[in-house]
């Protein structure tokens, strides 16, 4: 495993929530972009793009949540009429 900085990522406001979530969560478990790509076989570059720039796939996203130990679920947003 690399060695880990303990400096935080600049947050990007504009990336999706579960995009911000899953950096929060590779910071808190001291992982660094490097680590997870290596471990999902996604590209070191296009961890960096979905912070800065893109949308992820589901299936990649999914598979980056897992080796964090998190799985991607849907669920039905309560109404306020429930």
């Amino acid at each position: 495993m690399r060695q880990f900085r303990l400096k935080r990522q600049l947050e990007v406001k504009n990336s999706h929530r579960c995009v911000r979530f899953l950096f929060d969560e590779m910071f808190k478990q001291r992982m660094t972009q490097a680590d997870l790509a290596d471990r999902t076989g996604i590209a070191y570059d296009t961890l960096k793009h979905w912070r800065l720039y893109t949308m992820p796939r589901i299936s990649d996203l999914e598979a980056a949540l897992n080796t964090l130990g998190y799985e991607l679920t849907v669920r039905k947003v309560k109404d306020a009429r429930d």
